[in-house]
């Protein structure tokens, strides 16, 4: 504050948490960045009580409600939500770092929390940030930006929400390298390569931040949040992206998680709806896992899933004694091994010759097409080679980290295009063949098939790093 010219500091060091019905709606404008993660918890009774999402809620037919029970303890990244919503005055904005898995995790502790933020505020932006952004702090989680207005007064139900848009960001770039010691990244000619420099002759950082704030700008949340536009100037460009307020709150878990809400998910999935497609629901199972049944000196030929790629696999040969527990899965003649986990949803292979003694990963899923759907196989394995399928499943994941998962049901709400000419379809055809006698890879032909648009799969770039969220 004193080297921006504030003169004064006027900071003060105390417990925030014990210190919260000191300055109730007294701020215009905080901005946060809690301690946050599963271990970073809250234990004191004294300090629990005084917040609502320091008690257990219970969920009813309206809703997630507040009960009685004063919990344990309570994740500081989720009180310091609330003081910070509670400490701003009505109509008063919030800025705070969360970690995905607040805004998307299915269990009663973050979906509880969901329900108490959207009664007490309206989303006005949520910014995804690339995994590991903060690894130097420490800090191995997926984590978002997320904006907030608060409400006049909180809602008594969520029915009663109105109607709104709210902005959905994602930032592919922060101009450093996301890693334990990272390192400034330039923006550089795409033709030539050299680094870009500015109106000052200074190296540009590669990083999106403005283009993102530039996309909020234009977006729809812009009309229903009028300061937004309050003397800025809005860059020329295409509509920005928004979504309604209608789309969470449908959401039976109230899921805010920017993966599944953002722009590039939406696009892929209605280019795919726009013409001849298949939800995985309609064409295959998921097979339970059959547990880890072996005979300890039999000979097994072990795939876990660091041995598999998109359309092929490698194995280990390992006694039933020396087979790890996550060893989950035998496998059929036929069977699909899709993983679950976001950074290995790309990952598949078709189970093929003998299998009697081939043993699966408890990281996949175990697909088999269903009766009379066996024309759908060539579509099937083709379109889980794209990028369009990749992107899906990293947007359905749910979680914090790098071992967020999709769940089943989301798994069967993935989109495919179903293939357009008999060429595409005899080729996919012969690779099927090969599968199911135990080799071959699928993975170039579908890649010329996206490259040229054809067979109904959109264009869907790469993305710049492995650590960008969808």
């Amino acid at each position: 504050m004193v080297l921006n010219g504030d003169g004064k500091s006027n900071i003060r060091e105390q417990d925030s948490l014990e210190k919260i019905e000191a300055e109730e709606n007294q701020f215009q404008i905080i901005l946060c960045n809690p301690p946050f993660g599963t271990k970073i918890k809250e234990e004191r009774i004294d300090v629990l009580r005084r917040f609502e999402l320091g008690y257990e809620w219970i969920r009813g037919s309206s809703g997630w409600k507040r009960s009685g029970r004063l919990l344990d303890s309570q994740e500081t990244g989720l009180l310091f939500t609330e003081l910070c919503v509670r400490q701003v005055a009505p109509g008063g904005r919030v800025g705070i770092v969360v970690p995905n898995g607040y805004l998307g995790n299915r269990s009663p502790r973050y979906a509880s929390f969901r329900e108490w933020l959207l009664r007490n505020t309206r989303i006005v932006s949520i910014i995804s940030l690339p995994r590991f952004t903060f690894k130097k702090s420490g800090a191995d989680v997926s984590a978002s930006l997320l904006f907030l207005e608060k409400r006049p007064r909180p809602l008594a139900r969520l029915t009663t929400a109105g109607k709104y848009e709210f902005h959905v960001g994602m930032i592919t770039s922060v101009g450093w390298t996301v890693v334990k010691r990272p390192e400034r990244v330039w923006a550089r000619d795409p033709e030539t390569g050299a680094v870009l420099v500015d109106a000052n002759n200074e190296p540009v950082p590669d990083a999106d931040f403005n283009v993102v704030i530039a996309d909020l700008m234009r977006s729809k949340a812009r009309k229903h949040f009028s300061w937004l536009s309050t003397a800025r100037e809005i860059a020329a460009g295409p509509p920005g992206w928004s979504i309604n307020i209608s789309v969470p709150l449908s959401d039976p878990d109230l899921s805010l998680d920017p993966k599944r809400l953002n722009r590039k998910f939406f696009e892929i999935r209605n280019s795919i709806r726009s013409k001849a497609f298949f939800k995985l629901g309609d064409v295959i199972d998921i097979i339970p896992e059959s547990g880890n049944k072996v005979v300890p000196n039999k000979k097994y030929r072990y795939v876990q899933i660091q041995d598999i790629w998109d359309g092929g696999h490698s194995s280990s040969s390992l006694k039933g004694w020396d087979l790890p527990a996550r060893a989950r899965h035998a496998a059929a003649p036929g069977d699909i091994f899709a993983g679950k986990i976001w950074n290995s949803v790309g990952k598949w292979f078709m189970a093929g010759g003998e299998t009697e003694d081939l043993v699966v990963t408890n990281g996949c899923y175990r697909l088999r097409i269903k009766e009379g759907k066996k024309s759908f196989l060539p579509d099937l394995i083709s379109g889980m080679c794209t990028e369009a399928y990749r992107a899906q499943m990293r947007g359905y994941t749910t979680g914090s980290d790098g071992l967020a998962e999709i769940s089943e049901q989301d798994v069967l709400e993935v989109v495919l295009p179903r293939l357009e000419t008999q060429d595409a379809r005899s080729a996919a055809e012969r690779y099927l063949n090969l599968f199911l006698e135990g080799h071959a890879s699928l993975r170039s032909f579908v890649s010329d098939l996206e490259k040229h648009g054809t067979e109904g799969y959109p264009f869907v770039p790469e993305r710049k790093t492995v650590f960008v969220q969808v």
